[in-house]
């Protein structure tokens, strides 16, 4: 991202030897290859673990914005569902503090979307400073053919099929994977093809009524840097 024009060359990652203001105590990210001791011993306020150069830095107006975008995951229709930012409803123990001392907390089995994301602003960025569309990357197409909003009984299989293309002619990897998450049923669904456009899932015997399992269709081009985009399918458990 750094390296995509003007624009680009003010964002902060970690290990980019800047700091916003001068001497500002909680602005630790400039630094490369320092422990959370060593920070401390230069008097900063180490307020959330140091990561490797070159790391996402993280805020909170990025996480309010990230599920305005429309990837596929449709985290802008309801914040339960979730999206690049993740869901608004896991619970989590323990609050970042501003002093030195430990704060507990509890990791939420989110999926990784922070290197979709960067992509994916990594090339708005190119596309600012980029004249001709053939000369930037571009986001694939994928689309859940029939009804993405199903209802099945447990024991029922449920067949899912989907369609995917990219408008760069690039070729694009699919796979299938179930956000746990954010679906009320507490137990793994298998996929029989979970890298093709066209798989099945046999809704478990202990679901219950009401219970909802989302299954999400991710379609990654191979363009640099790679795009990614989503569809979803929320199975409703019915008697």
């Amino acid at each position: 991202i750094s390296n995509k024009g003007a624009f680009g060359a003010f964002y902060r990652v970690w290990g980019d030897g800047k700091q916003m203001v001068k001497d500002d105590i909680f602005d630790y990210f400039g630094f490369a290859g320092l422990t959370a001791d060593q920070l401390k011993a230069k008097g900063y306020i180490v307020w959330t673990p140091p990561l490797p150069a070159g790391a996402f830095i993280g805020e909170g107006d990025t996480f309010t914005y990230l599920n305005l975008l429309d990837n596929g995951l449709l985290g802008y229709q309801d914040k339960t569902i979730g999206g690049w930012a993740g869901d608004g409803v896991t619970k989590r123990q323990g609050t970042a503090g501003l002093g030195n001392a430990p704060v507990a907390r509890v990791q939420t089995p989110e999926p990784n979307f922070t290197p979709a994301a960067q992509h994916d602003f990594a090339t708005r960025m190119k596309w600012s400073v980029t004249t001709k569309y053939a000369e930037a990357n571009h986001e694939p197409r994928v689309t859940i053919r029939g009804n993405a909003q199903l209802f099945a009984r447990a024991g029922e299989t449920v067949r899912l099929q989907a369609t995917a293309s990219d408008p760069d002619k690039n070729t694009v990897a699919v796979k299938w994977w179930q956000w746990e998450a954010v679906g009320t049923y507490p137990d793994q669904v298998t996929f029989s093809h979970p890298t093709a456009l066209a798989t099945s899932v046999q809704i478990p015997a202990d679901a219950t009524a009401g219970q909802t399992i989302h299954l999400v269709l991710e379609a990654t081009d191979n363009g640099t840097p790679a795009l990614t985009r989503y569809a979803r399918v929320v199975v409703t458990v019915t008697r």
